[in-house]
């Protein structure tokens, strides 16, 4: 796993794979083998420097639950269609070690734990021991104690937890992500668009917990929020300025439904920017 800082006005793309019909992107939901592998080559292709393969949904506003073997039959055949279609780094976005396992095995080399490793010593020692990379995000939960502070200061805080979590667990420092986990914060005491556009202007903030810092905002809910309720499938223009946004931040990696777009639109502003 690359330890990077878009130090340079670089940025790289994870392209979101998904196989779980319950997610809240249709568009992203493969089913098949052949459709997993033919999009992975595709993500290859068109610029990703990542494939993130999701086996069960983890949006917090919808029933997403499953048992745990169906998320890994779904996980271990995705996973095996992909490292067979691509070179690139494949992470695997579970909370379950028998899932993480079976990724890793498949062909994995990073755990993404939308939890930030959160009462899961067992996830974290696994990503240890095989030396995986994993991306730990900034979750929300209805006991969290505010204290006054701003959004971005609570995700911080959060981060700077989730990485002494994998530390202490033995996970290298160089092999940790950080994800401010746009979209997750639903119990807070402003609105939950407010709160993820708050934490998206202040984003360069994070690149002060020294670890490289990884945005999913694509397609979400926020956007259609400030567009009248806009459907997901008609959020592509405001992921893209996102992006864009992100990137002149410092952001060093976006996870993204659209890559080949996301792509063009950073090349062209890294023209525009000489």
């Amino acid at each position: 796993m690359e330890r990077l800082h878009a130090t340079s006005g670089d940025c790289r793309i994870v392209a979101a794979i998904n196989v779980s019909p319950e997610s809240f992107y249709g568009g992203s939901v493969l089913t098949s083998p052949q459709q997993i592998a033919d999009a992975a080559k595709r993500a290859e292709d068109d610029g990703a420097s990542m494939i993130d393969i999701g086996a069960m949904s983890t949006a917090p506003y919808k029933e997403t639950q499953i048992s745990p073997e169906e998320e890994a039959a779904r996980m271990a055949m995705a996973v095996r269609a992909a490292r067979a279609a691509t070179r690139l780094p494949i992470s695997a976005d579970t909370q379950r070690i028998a899932v993480a396992r079976i990724a890793l095995d498949e062909g994995a080399s990073v755990i993404n734990d939308v939890n930030g490793l959160r009462g899961n010593a067992a996830l974290a020692e696994l990503i240890a021991t095989r030396n995986a990379g994993v991306i730990v995000m900034a979750n929300d939960d209805p006991a969290l104690d505010e204290g006054g502070d701003a959004p971005i200061q609570v995700v911080k805080r959060l981060l700077n937890d989730a990485i002494v979590r994998a530390t202490s667990a033995g996970i290298s420092r160089d092999r940790i992500i950080v994800d401010p986990g746009i979209g997750f914060f639903r119990h807070r005491t402003r609105p939950w668009d407010e709160w993820d556009w708050e934490v998206l202007r202040r984003v360069s903030e994070l690149r002060e917990l020294n670890a490289p810092l990884l945005v999913g905002a694509s397609r979400k809910s926020f956007l259609g929020k400030i567009a009248d309720g806009q459907k997901v499938e008609e959020r592509l223009a405001g992921s893209l300025a996102v992006a864009v946004w992100c990137m002149e931040q410092g952001v060093d990696w976006l996870r993204v439904h659209d890559v080949r777009e996301t792509r063009d639109v950073l090349r062209v502003r890294n023209k525009l920017m000489g």
